[in-house]
């Protein structure tokens, strides 16, 4: 449910099994660190995200 009627309608529900499936094509191109789920936004974990980058080491979250 939207919080309040001016707001965009809901269009789907995406299922869970659908972002771990993001995720892993994420992971198949190549990226590093991917963060995939109904509450994520591009800035989520921005700081983890820098660091996976700048040390090399991936970090997966969803």
């Amino acid at each position: 449910m939207r919080p309040f009627s001016k707001q965009a309608a809901i269009d789907r529900w995406v299922h869970p099994d659908e972002f771990r499936w993001l995720r892993e094509q994420g992971e198949a191109l190549g990226f590093g660190s991917v963060f995939a789920g109904p509450l994520v936004r591009s800035s989520y974990r921005a700081d983890e995200q820098k660091h996976a980058a700048d040390s090399g080491l991936g970090v997966v979250a969803y």
